[in-house]
């Protein structure tokens, strides 16, 4: 039969757990983050681009049919 935890080594593994669980929380947060950065910064150049395309069409009198 297994030795009954005190009440003090309880305690102890229930603030480890939740350390890492929060630990856990703030990497994902900051993954989220970073990630929303960049589809931020993807949806800019990719606007820029659009803008930059468009320019040159016009510039060049060339327009797109489909």
């Amino acid at each position: 039969m297994p030795k009954e935890q005190t009440l003090e080594e309880w305690v102890s593994d229930m603030t480890v757990a939740h350390n890492n669980h929060a630990k856990a929380i703030e990497v994902l947060e900051l993954r989220e983050r970073n990630l929303n950065d960049r589809l931020d910064r993807s949806d800019t150049l990719a606007d820029d681009q659009r803008k930059a395309i468009n320019k040159l069409m016009e510039h060049f009198g060339l327009t797109l049919e489909g």
